[in-house]
């Protein structure tokens, strides 16, 4: 028997979403609380009787209404201390089970999940599909300022090219999440900005786009140059949520000339299973980690971390080489090593930092020129 508590709607009365996993019809009795030593009866309009449960089907599950007594004054945290009490149809022993207060699988879960979503790159005028053949399968961000108020869902096959002087600006909670490769190049005089400036919009996220390809096939890999990230949150929606404002996960990148700043999420830049390469970089003011590499392979070069709530560098699980990098205001550490990486760096600068270097569980860190500044 499963009994979910779902919400209270108002102070009289509490909904509770209920399912019969039994062979057997039951009658629902009424749902008892307990406070303070003291039990309250909380009974429903009229009898409910929850139909058997048959293997093959999924549960049904019921909303019901019961009512508070008048002279009782409803607190949500008593939701914990609730219990539904119960009879198997005709008979006169009293079951009880524990109500457990959260929401059983949204009714809307699969419409809602974006993984499970299609792709809807058709419904935005300014992207242009260009299918030569099977090969050279390319998606065009036309150049301008576009607006994004709806998440962005691109799929796999392609290879995303942006240029330079474009602005994507991500508002009203929308993502951009590609399963295709992006080659996004932009130019010192032009960067190409990924925004949000209502600070809602959250992030781009890169999705098992080399499933299909070589690891080391160039035409699987990203790249992005003159690229300047600002005012990205956490990929939120619903039960699914990521760590970084810019997620690669088994997608390999490179970027160079790359701005990530002013991120509210935890990690300015979220790299996974993949090989990565930052060259002339700029990572500042970030809700915690500035970059966080989990199980990657690549270098870190010639770039700048100032102002980070927790960690500027952040591996784990990872084999690395950081050259000529400078850290600045780490909340936590300038460099974190962790869960058995390997890691060298060299001409490496810490300053005004809470820690400047740390080394854990079973890893290696060997530097070459290390300048602690106070």
């Amino acid at each position: 028997k499963t009994i979910i508590k779902e919400r209270t709607e108002i102070k009289e009365s509490v909904i509770v979403k209920v399912s019969n996993v039994q062979s057997m019809p039951l009658v629902i009795e009424n749902v008892m609380l307990e406070v303070e030593n003291q039990k309250i009866e909380l009974q429903t309009e009229e009898k409910q009787i929850l139909l058997p449960y048959y293997p093959e089907e999924f549960p049904e599950y019921k909303k019901l209404e019961f009512i508070i007594p008048k002279e009782f004054e409803w607190k949500d945290e008593y939701a914990k201390n609730m219990s539904i009490n119960f009879k198997i149809l005709g008979t006169e022993k009293l079951r009880s089970e524990k109500i457990i207060p959260w929401s059983n699988l949204d009714d809307n879960f699969i419409e809602d999940d974006i993984i499970l979503k299609e792709s809807n790159i058709e419904e935005f005028e300014f992207i242009e599909i260009i299918e030569n053949d099977d090969d050279n399968k390319k998606i065009q961000i036309k150049n301008g300022k576009w607006d994004i108020n709806k998440d962005i869902i691109i799929p796999k096959g392609y290879t995303v090219f942006c240029n330079e002087g474009t602005t994507i600006n991500l508002i009203n909670n929308a993502i951009m999440l590609s399963y295709s490769p992006i080659i996004f190049i932009g130019s010192e005089e032009k960067p190409i900005k990924i925004i949000s400036s209502d600070s809602t919009g959250e992030g781009l996220v890169l999705l098992n786009t080399n499933n299909e390809k070589n690891i080391n096939d160039k035409e699987s890999k990203s790249e992005l140059r003159h690229v300047i990230f600002d005012n990205l949150g956490t990929p939120s929606k619903k039960t699914w949520q990521l760590t970084g404002a810019v997620t690669f996960y088994e997608n390999p990148v490179e970027f160079s000339n790359t701005f990530f700043i002013n991120n509210r999420s935890e990690d300015a830049l979220n790299v996974i299973r993949t090989d990565v390469t930052l060259n002339n970089c700029y990572f500042e003011n970030t809700q915690s980690d500035a970059f966080d590499g989990d199980f990657v392979t690549g270098i870190i070069d010639n770039s700048i971390f100032k102002n980070t709530g927790n960690d500027c560098v952040d591996v784990s699980g990872s084999k690395m080489h950081l050259g000529k990098n400078y850290f600045e205001n780490a909340g936590d550490k300038g460099i974190s090593v962790g869960e058995h990486s390997n890691i060298t760096a060299d001409n490496i600068t810490v300053k005004s930092s809470e820690i400047a270097i740390a080394c854990k569980d079973r890893s290696t860190l060997s530097i070459e020129k290390l300048r602690l500044d106070s």
